[in-house]
């Protein structure tokens, strides 16, 4: 039986693709128009099959997502969900189970929090998951001075271990005051605050899928209960 805790309900409402959503909740029963392909090439039509309520993602090599992923050595197929850029306070929260492909050392990210056409120096997500090394979890500020990217690997928890986790990831988008928060299994793996957490870029997305570094190893992830919330 799926668990749903109180502060995760939201309410689905059904709208046209590539409209801004506020709330956003599927357990995956039935396609929703707010998911969108947040890449040029539609590599998540080959990768991602919906069945029993459950989406299953799978990857194989030359999945190249985005125009420049060949060249940069990148393999992705993912969903989004676009919310407003003036908004504040983003959060995501799913249920997720590595199927096959794993354990591996090669990056493989499956959520992250990000605007899309961002200044040079600043497309790294202020906040995302990785699969890859048994689970990781990164905060990411822009300011000048700021420390690199927080990238920690899980203790305690493997994301790669076969079984269902769940995972929630928030972001307080500001110039100088941002925070950076994730838990998994209801446990806090990282939080960073004080952060430059805005890449001033166009389109703020919440996204779930595998975007990682090419590899020869398909993967294949599973994700449910996929929620997405925003505020000022």
């Amino acid at each position: 039986m799926k668990v749903l805790r109180l502060w995760l309900l939201v309410v689905f409402v059904a709208m046209p693709l590539g409209s801004i959503a506020k709330d956003f909740g599927t357990d995956f029963s039935r396609g929703s128009s707010q998911m969108k392909v947040p890449h040029r090439h539609n590599t998540t039509a080959e990768a991602a099959t919906r069945a029993d309520g459950v989406l299953t993602m799978t990857v194989h090599a030359g999945m190249h997502g985005a125009s420049s992923d060949q060249k940069n050595g990148k393999e992705r197929a993912e969903y989004g969900v676009r919310l407003n850029d003036k908004d504040v306070v983003v959060r995501q929260s799913f249920r997720v189970r590595a199927v096959s492909g794993f354990p591996t050392k090669t990056r493989t990210m499956i959520a992250q929090i990000k605007f899309s056409d961002t200044p040079r120096g600043t497309g790294s997500p202020p906040v995302a998951v990785y699969m890859s090394e048994s689970g990781a979890a990164k905060c990411n500020g822009y300011g000048s001075g700021q420390a690199k990217a927080d990238h920690r690997r899980l203790k305690g928890v493997k994301l790669d271990d076969g079984q269902w986790h769940d995972v929630m990831m928030e972001v307080v988008l500001s110039d100088t005051n941002g925070t950076c928060r994730v838990f998994v299994d209801g446990r806090k793996v990282i939080e960073q605050t004080g952060l430059d957490t805005h890449q001033n870029g166009k389109e703020l997305m919440a996204r779930i899928g595998l975007y990682r570094d090419a590899m020869a190893t398909t993967q294949v992830v599973q994700f449910d209960d996929w929620k997405v919330s925003s505020s000022r």
